[in-house]
């Protein structure tokens, strides 16, 4: 479980044969093997590191379902160690498992995001959405779009603030919209 403050941002060395190896100054040293580091918004599991470089496996599920299949030598990662119980959840609960993606249609302070139909359910005005792991509330949804506006500390310390027009990021809406939705079938 994380909660979208991204802590660092590091550069995909490579992606091959479904290994995910990223560049890092010191950010591994206390994340066990074994152990969650949310990228770009996915829940991925540490199984090697070593100077300056943390190793993870995607399975085909990942891959298909996420950016990561577009993955190239040095894109920029957002990073988030899991969420500490006593710790402060200064965003909102993540669990790092990519809903859907979704397609830039504006950029700047005020960005437009359009989505598939099925996610709509799950993102409303005022409601929380992680956007490439980012927390973030949504401003408003038109349409199969929504927009976030974005304050300049968040275009610096993330990715988010490098997107393009057209560019595809990774969705995962709220937790509680989604538990909520599911209970709500079954009365």
């Amino acid at each position: 479980m994380f909660t979208g403050i991204i802590e660092e941002i590091d550069i995909v060395e490579s992606f091959q044969n479904s290994r995910l190896v990223l560049q890092a100054s010191t950010y591994f040293e206390d994340v066990p093997i074994g152990g969650s580091v949310g990228v770009n918004g996915c829940c991925l599991t540490l199984v090697e590191k070593g100077p300056g470089k943390g190793h993870f496996d995607l399975i085909q599920e990942t891959i298909n379902r996420t950016t990561f299949i577009s993955l190239k030598k040095g894109d920029r990662m957002n990073l988030e160690r899991p969420l500490q119980i006593g710790g402060r959840l200064d965003g909102h609960y993540v669990q790092g498992h990519v809903d859907g993606l979704g397609v830039i249609e504006e950029t700047g302070l005020s960005m437009k995001i359009s989505v598939s139909h099925d996610l709509l359910p799950f993102i409303m005005e005022k409601g929380s959405i992680a956007v490439d792991g980012i927390s973030l509330t949504v401003g408003k949804v038109i349409g199969n779009s929504f927009y976030i506006h974005l304050i300049p500390h968040t275009l610096e310390k993330t990715t988010i603030g490098k997107k393009s027009l057209r560019q595809i990021v990774n969705i995962e809406t709220d937790i509680i919209a989604k538990y909520t939705k599911n209970a709500c079938k079954y009365h």
